[in-house]
């Protein structure tokens, strides 16, 4: 995180409600720094805004609940932006380029309200909320290309079901189960079903 060139370690507490990050120092020596201390769950590492530092995307659990980036400010200290807020009970967090335009996005999965999202990165910290579809009491999202036709697809955990869904990725920028053919009226290049 700091880019000294020292694998650094990042935690998420749903116990304290932290997000941690461990300076360090080279020599097997980790000094604790928090990023933020207000209900995160889940945490990943990636540079959200192109401006070549690590920055952090967790989940939250405090008053508002949703999904959040700390952007990494360059000198070991991050400030929080809501990618969204009316979540119920965001649990997990996956970073990965889901409509292949360079920029990673960011999945969710949140069990209260059973919705799979993923938010579309501008490529400059700027997030559009995207539904992918819903899974009972769902706990985890992880992409992956399921049927190997070069896109990425989304699957997801519930808690309860015993389930594990595949979203396909049909490759007009919608994850969905099913998708039809779509017009883009618009020209923003994602199908109005999207939207």
């Amino acid at each position: 995180l700091d880019e000294d060139g020292d694998m650094d370690v990042l935690s998420a507490s749903s116990s304290d409600g932290k997000v941690a990050w461990y300076k360090n120092d080279g020599y097997e020596n980790f000094t604790a720094y928090t990023i933020a201390t207000n209900g995160m769950h889940s945490v990943r590492a990636a540079d959200m805004d192109g401006d070549g530092d690590i920055d952090v995307v967790s989940t939250l659990h405090s008053n508002k609940k949703g999904v959040v980036w700390h952007k990494n400010n360059g000198s070991e200290s991050f400030s929080t932006e809501t990618i969204i807020d009316s979540l119920s009970i965001p649990k997990d967090v996956f970073l990965a380029d889901v409509n292949d335009d360079g920029f990673l996005d960011v999945l969710s999965a949140s069990s209260g309200d059973n919705l799979v999202n993923w938010y579309e990165n501008d490529g400059e910290g700027n997030f559009t909320t995207r539904t992918i579809g819903t899974a009972a009491y769902t706990q985890r999202v992880v992409p992956a290309d399921v049927d190997g036709d070069g896109d990425l697809d989304v699957l997801s955990m519930g808690h309860t079901t015993n389930k594990i869904l595949w979203f396909e990725n049909m490759g007009d920028n919608c994850p969905q189960i099913v998708n039809p053919n779509q017009t883009d009226a618009d020209e923003d290049g994602i199908g109005d079903a999207c939207q």
